[in-house]
């Protein structure tokens, strides 16, 4: 007979932090969810209003709704993630050749970290 009185252990939610959204489609955000791959999205830095208004727009036509939480956060939720994307950059520039965009990209996830 199963005991009953037990409480069954606490999961703690698997939580993926999108640092730097303007650079991220609103559809990259729905499959993630749709993939059951965390409990809890978490959209950070810049443009993450922006996206997380596009991914609630998106959300209207899928059905059924995502069991993912998807919501903004800063840097802080990403202390505790079990995922933290570096999604912040900028395009290469026709004059800038490869490595000049690398550095400069290197710049900026230095100062994000």
């Amino acid at each position: 007979m199963k005991n009953t009185n037990k409480s069954e252990p606490k999961v703690k939610p698997k939580r993926i932090v999108l640092i730097g959204c303007s650079n991220v489609q609103a559809a990259d955000i729905c499959s993630l969810a749709a993939g059951d791959f965390a409990d809890d999205i978490v959209l950070a830095g810049t443009g993450n209003k922006r996206l997380l208004d596009e991914v609630a727009e998106l959300q209207r036509f899928v059905a059924p709704p995502f069991s993912a939480r998807i919501r903004t956060g800063d840097l802080t939720d990403a202390a505790d993630a079990d995922i933290a994307v570096i999604a912040e950059g900028v395009e290469a520039d026709e004059s800038e050749i490869e490595f000049d965009s690398i550095r400069h990209n290197g710049y900026i996830v230095h100062e994000v970290v």
